[in-house]
């Protein structure tokens, strides 16, 4: 019975002892700047040995993400006071603890968070990257744009190619943006990382007429501008004329400074014109055209009239107008043009202001309705 006693003692004494072993274990100081740090920054482990003296190896064991057993890093000796300190770069999420003899520290883990990097290269693209290289190729990243009180939008997302890089042309409006990357995108032994913010100016294609009607045979001058280009880049031109089933390009242009660019053309029918730039397309115009009347008194005293177009308009009624006032104008007579556009009015027995008018319905399709010059007429 005595025997036992002395036992369960010794037991006891070396439970106790232990833990008090285990109890300065855990006394050792360990402390880190951040619980977090950006691929590729440090981080500052720090501590202070018990004996508070100088000149004792303090061993940085680590254990990363994924590796079943710690470690060494790195041995830092003690200064004054017995304090250290230790500069950590992990490549991922990694646990560290300080060993001093048989001593450790208590285990403090630093969660890593990619470095996603962003860049306007002009022209509307973006150059993205994220490290480390290759960890996220395939990995989707979502460009977010910043709106009311702070917050952030996500406006598309896009795959990262090899070496977790990335270069495209979003299709947002300028604004400013941000690149993100989920935790659930980073994937194991990484946090979510996001860029920097970054003002980004959209790349649009604009395209502008001098006219939306024009009269046939004058020139009708088509601009715009490729807004977040420079000059010297491709503008192609493309029309689709009436009844004309498909578009085809007219021109190539380069823009000039700031991205603008013009380009002129004389229409012969109703037509449509639109731009491109790579992937980009500007709006579709449509341009009427009127029949050019030509209207001078011959030497008779007569009103000759000529109307040109892109085709005849023989037997088609042209009217010769007076006008009465107020921008009122009476028709006097009308008459249907010749095989060559031509019609020759009779005299006529008051004097005034005339014109020689077309409908639409008489112009047909593909044109407008059209108006000569005024003339003054002197009845004789």
């Amino acid at each position: 019975m005595r025997t036992f006693i002395v036992l369960a003692v010794t037991v006891a004494l070396a439970s106790q002892v232990a833990a008090a072993q285990a109890a300065g274990a855990r006394s050792t100081t360990f402390r880190v700047t951040s619980l977090r740090v950006l691929y590729g920054h440090t981080v500052t482990l720090t501590g202070r040995v018990e004996s508070h003296t100088a000149g004792r190896h303090v061993a940085i064991i680590r254990r990363p993400y994924g590796r079943s057993a710690p470690m060494p890093a790195a041995v830092v000796v003690t200064r004054g006071g017995g304090y250290w300190s230790y500069q950590a770069r992990p490549p991922i999420q990694t646990t560290y603890q300080a060993r001093v003899g048989s001593r450790l520290s208590r285990a403090v883990t630093i969660g890593v968070q990619p470095a996603v990097s962003v860049r306007e290269l002009g022209a509307g693209r973006l150059s993205v990257h994220v490290g480390p290289a290759r960890r996220f190729a395939g990995r989707m990243i979502k460009v977010q744009r910043l709106v009311a009180a702070g917050a952030w939008h996500t406006l598309m997302q896009e795959q990262l190619g090899a070496r977790s890089a990335l270069v495209f042309t979003p299709s947002i409006p300028s604004s400013t943006i941000r690149i993100a990357l989920s935790v659930n995108q980073a994937g194991a032994g990484y946090l979510g990382g996001v860029s920097h913010r970054l003002r980004y100016h959209a790349y649009s294609l604009s395209l502008a007429p001098s006219g939306y009607r024009i009269r046939f045979g004058s020139p009708l001058t088509l601009s715009g501008r490729l807004s977040g280009a420079g000059p010297g880049q491709m503008v192609a031109i493309y029309q689709q004329q009436f009844k004309r089933s498909s578009p085809f390009r007219i021109a190539t242009v380069r823009t000039g400074a700031g991205g603008r660019w013009s380009y002129s053309i004389k229409p012969v029918v109703q037509v449509s014109f639109f731009a491109r730039s790579g992937k980009l397309q500007s709006r579709r115009v449509r341009i009427g055209v009127m029949p050019l009347i030509a209207a001078k008194l011959t030497g008779s005293g007569r009103i000759k009239a000529h109307v040109f177009a892109g085709v005849g308009f023989k037997g088609r009624l042209v009217k010769l107008q007076h006008e009465v006032g107020n921008g009122i104008w009476q028709t006097l007579v009308q008459k249907p043009l010749d095989f060559r556009s031509e019609v020759l009015f009779p005299q006529q027995a008051q004097s005034g202001v005339l014109r020689v008018a077309m409908s639409v319905n008489e112009a047909g399709a593909g044109y407008l309705g059209s108006l000569s010059k005024p003339l003054t007429y002197r009845a004789t």
